[in-house]
C-alpha cells in the first residue's frame, strides 16, 4: 500500500493529465497520452503501465529532465547530457545521476585523476559519470554488443571520447568467449545464444595488465559475475586498485573475506535488500 501511495504522488507530482492516467490503472480507460509537465508525453495503458511509471520515476529523480524519441536530455551538476536510452536506460539514469549511489561511497577526491576501470557499462551512464567526477580515464566494459553501441554513441555525444575508452567485452574469472544476440538492448546476466556475435570474456587480470592499471578505482555492477571477477583474481591484480565498488546480488560475506585477504583495511557493506529474489547490496573497500 505505501508503494502504491509513492507512486501516486510521484504521478501527481510530474504528469500533467494524472487523473486520466490513473484512470488506465484502474480500469476506466483503455489507454490515454500522459502528459508530463516538462513537455513529454507516452502512451500509457495496462500493458505499458511499468515503462510509463519508470518515465515518472525519471522525472521525479532528475528535475527538468526530458524524454523525446528514446532520448533523455538533463542537467547534472551544471553539465548539459544526452542519453540515448534503449529499452530500459531511463530506469538507471534515475538511479547513477538521481540516486547517486556511488557519491555515498566515495569520498570527494577519490576519482579524481585516478583511472576507473567500469565493469558493466551498460549506455556508458556510469563511465560519463565518473568521468564528470574528474577521472583521468575511464575504461568501460560491457559484452552486450547493442549496448556496447550505444555506450559508445552516448560518450560520443557527450564530448567525453578522450577520457572514455569502451571495449566490447565481459569479465569473469578466466578467458574464453561467448557467442550474444547483437540486438538484445536489456542488460542481466550473459546468457548464450546458438548464433549472433562472438564476444570476448577476459579476465581483471588482463585489463590490469593491458592498460597499466595501477592505484585505480574498480566499479563492478555486472548481475553476479563479480564473485567470480573478485574470487579469482590474484592479490597482486586486486593491489592495483586502491578503492573498489561492488554491487553485490547473492550476500556479501565471500567478497569480503577476500577484499580483507588482499589488504583492504576498510571494508563495508549496506544491508542486503530482496529484490527479485536477489539479496541486494553494495560493497565498499579501501586500502
Amino acid at each position: 500500500m505505501f508503494n502504491r501511495l509513492c507512486t501516486i504522488k510521484k504521478i501527481v507530482s510530474t504528469t500533467l493529465n494524472w487523473n486520466s492516467v490513473l484512470m488506465v490503472r484502474i480500469g476506466f480507460k483503455k489507454e490515454v497520452i500522459a502528459i508530463f509537465k516538462n513537455g513529454s508525453s507516452i502512451e500509457v495503458s495496462r500493458g505499458k503501465w511499468d515503462k510509463f511509471t519508470g518515465y515518472v520515476n525519471f522525472f521525479y529523480e532528475l528535475p527538468g529532465a526530458k524524454i523525446k524519441k528514446e532520448v533523455a536530455t538533463f542537467i547534472y551538476k551544471g553539465t548539459p547530457l544526452t542519453f540515448y536510452l534503449g529499452s530500459k536506460g531511463h530506469n538507471v539514469l534515475k538511479e547513477i545521476f538521481g540516486q547517486d549511489p556511488y557519491g555515498i561511497f566515495l569520498k570527494k577526491g577519490d576519482v579524481r585523476e585516478k583511472q576507473v576501470v567500469d565493469i558493466g557499462g551498460y549506455i556508458g551512464d556510469t563511465a560519463i559519470y565518473f568521468a564528470l567526477k574528474g577521472a583521468r580515464h575511464v575504461y568501460t566494459f560491457e559484452p552486450y554488443p547493442y549496448l556496447y553501441q550505444l555506450a559508445k554513441k552516448n560518450i560520443s555525444v557527450n564530448n567525453l571520447n578522450k577520457k572514455c575508452s569502451v571495449v566490447n567485452a565481459g569479465i569473469s574469472g578466466t578467458s574464453s568467449y561467448v557467442i550474444l544476440q547483437p540486438s538484445l538492448n536489456e542488460s542481466g546476466p550473459i546468457k548464450e545464444s546458438k548464433e549472433g556475435i562472438k564476444v570476448p570474456i577476459i579476465t581483471l587480470e588482463n585489463i590490469v595488465k593491458k592498460y597499466k592499471i595501477k592505484n585505480a578505482i574498480l566499479k563492478i555492477d555486472c548481475e553476479g559475475c563479480e564473485y567470480k571477477i573478485i574470487k579469482e583474481s590474484s592479490k597482486s591484480t586486486l593491489e592495483m586498485f586502491s578503492v573498489i565498488v561492488i554491487e553485490y546480488h547473492d550476500g556479501f560475506s565471500d567478497l569480503e573475506k577476500k577484499l580483507k585477504r588482499a589488504g583492504f583495511k576498510k571494508v563495508m557493506h549496506t544491508s542486503p535488500k530482496n529484490h527479485k529474489g536477489m539479496a541486494l547490496g553494495y560493497i565498499i573497500a579501501r586500502r
